[in-house]
C-alpha cells in the first residue's frame, strides 16, 4: 500500500514560482504529493474556506494583500508555511503569534528541506489539534487533581505541625525527667557519701590486726551497689536526652583494662579476678568514659551473681580489625530462654533473686549494650545455669566517626 497523498495548496501569484515549487515536490520517484495552485487572495480564501487540504504554502506577499494578511483572516487550524522572498526580514516573533508553522526563503529552497518542512509542519499541527480535543477532558482533571493536591498539602501540614508541637513536648518532657533524675542522684549521693565516709572511719578504728567488720563491709558493698544503680540510671538518661557525647580517641586497652582491676575489685572478695591478654597490643578507638563505665557493669554482675567466690576472667584478644574483650565467671548463670532479654531494661533473669541480699534495677547489661552499640560493635552471651556465663564484646580498631566533645 502506497503512502498517503499530501494535498498541498500553494498561495502564489507568480506561475513560474509555483511551477518550481510543484516541481520540487514532484519530481521525486513516487512522490506522493498533490499541488493546487491559487494565485490570488480571494481564491486562497475560496479554497481554505472547506479546508481540503494537509497544509498550505503562503507566499509572504500577494498582489494586494500578504501572507500574514492571509493568515489572520483564514485563522486555519491547517498548517501553515510562509515563504519568504528574502532572508533578511525578521518573521520569527510574527509566526509565533499568528500560529504559523515554520517559514522558508524561497532562494535557498530544495526537495530536502520542503519536505522536511511540510512533514514536521503536519506533525506538529496534529499534535496540538489531539491536546486541544483532549483539553476539555484534561482541564477539569488538571484541575481537581490540583485542589486534591492542595488538600493533601494542607493535611500534611497540619500533621507536620502536630509531629513538631509533640516533639518540642516530648523534648520538654525528657528535659524534664532528666532534671529530675539528676536532682534525686545528688539528693541520694550526699547521704550515701556519708555512709560511705563513715563506714570508712569505722573501718579505720579497728584494729589494724582484724580485717574489717562483716557489717562494715556490708555496708560498704551496698553504698557501692546503689550508687551503680544512680550511675546508670543517669548514663541511660543522659545518653537519650544527647548529654553524654561518644568522643573516641586512641586508647590502650590493656592498660585501661588493668588499671579498672586495680582499683575496683572490692577487698576481701573471695572472687580471684584474672586478666590476660593475647595478641600485639595496639592503640583502639573507644571513649574512655564510657568503655569504663562498661566494664564496672560486667565485673559488678559477675561479682554479684558469683556469691560462692570463684575465677572471673577477663580476657582482651587483638584481631586484624578488631579487639575482643571477653568476661567469663563461674555465677549461677541465666536461663537459656532469657539470654535475649537480659539486656532489656529493667529486665532481672528469674534466678537472680535466688541470691540473698542482691536486688538490682535491670540496667546494667542495657547500659553496656547501648555503649557497645556507640562503638559501632557487637555483645553477645553465652550462659548455663549453675555453671556461668560469659560475655563477648567485639569493637573495631578505627571508629567511623567522632563524636562531639563530652558534657563537662
Amino acid at each position: 500500500m502506497g503512502a498517503k497523498t499530501i494535498r498541498v495548496l500553494l498561495v502564489e501569484d507568480a506561475e513560474e514560482d509555483y511551477l518550481f515549487t510543484r516541481q520540487l515536490l514532484t519530481k521525486r520517484p513516487n512522490s506522493n504529493y498533490q499541488v493546487d495552485w491559487a494565485n490570488t487572495y480571494d481564491a486562497a480564501v475560496a479554497a481554505m474556506a472547506h479546508p481540503q487540504h494537509d497544509v498550505y504554502l503562503l507566499d509572504d506577499h500577494l498582489s494586494q494583500q500578504t501572507g500574514f494578511e492571509t493568515v489572520r483572516v483564514i485563522n486555519s487550524r491547517v498548517p501553515t508555511i510562509l515563504l519568504m522572498e528574502t532572508c533578511d526580514r525578521t518573521p520569527n516573533p510574527i509566526p509565533a503569534r499568528l500560529g504559523i508553522s515554520g517559514f522558508l526563503p524561497k532562494a535557498n529552497l530544495t526537495t530536502e528541506t520542503l519536505a522536511h518542512t511540510i512533514h514536521t509542519a503536519i506533525r506538529q499541527k496534529q499534535v496540538e489539534c489531539l491536546f486541544r480535543e483532549h483539553a476539555d477532558i484534561l482541564e477539569p482533571l488538571i484541575e481537581q487533581r490540583t485542589i486534591q493536591l492542595q488538600q493533601h498539602n494542607a493535611e500534611l501540614m497540619a500533621l507536620l505541625n502536630e509531629l513538631r508541637e509533640a516533639l518540642a513536648q516530648e523534648q520538654n518532657l525528657n528535659a524534664t525527667k532528666s532534671q529530675l533524675i539528676t536532682t534525686l542522684a545528688h539528693e541520694f549521693r550526699t547521704p550515701l557519701s556519708v555512709i560511705n565516709g563513715t563506714a570508712a572511719l569505722m573501718s579505720m578504728q579497728q584494729s589494724s590486726a582484724f580485717a574489717p567488720s562483716s557489717e562494715v563491709q556490708r555496708i560498704t558493698q551496698n553504698v557501692k551497689r546503689i550508687t551503680g544503680m544512680i550511675d546508670n540510671a543517669l548514663a541511660l538518661v543522659r545518653i537519650d536526652s544527647g548529654f553524654t557525647y561518644f568522643d573516641p580517641a586512641p586508647t590502650h586497652l590493656d592498660s585501661l583494662c588493668a588499671e579498672l582491676i586495680d582499683t575496683w575489685m572490692p577487698i576481701g572478695s573471695p572472687h580471684h579476678l584474672r586478666f590476660v591478654t593475647r595478641g600485639e597490643a595496639t592503640e583502639i578507638e573507644v571513649d574512655d568514659f564510657l568503655l569504663k563505665i562498661l566494664l564496672k557493669n560486667l565485673i559488678e554482675n559477675a561479682v554479684q551473681y558469683s556469691p560462692e567466690g570463684g575465677a572471673i576472667a577477663l580476657g582482651l584478644f587483638y584481631d586484624s580489625d578488631r579487639a575482643v574483650l571477653c568476661l567469663r565467671d563461674e555465677g549461677i548463670g541465666i536461663p537459656k530462654a532469657e539470654i535475649e532479654r537480659v539486656c532489656d531494661r529493667f529486665y532481672r533473669a528469674t534466678n537472680a533473686s535466688e541470691i540473698p541480699g542482691i536486688s538490682g534495677a535491670g540496667l546494667g547489661l542495657a547500659v553496656a549494650k547501648t555503649i557497645v552499640a556507640m562503638h559501632h560493635g557487637t555483645l553477645t552471651i553465652d550462659s548455663v545455669v549453675q555453671k556461668g556465663t560469659t560475655v563477648t564484646i567485639h569493637l573495631p580498631l578505627k571508629q567511623e566517626e567522632r563524636g562531639k566533645n563530652r558534657e563537662a
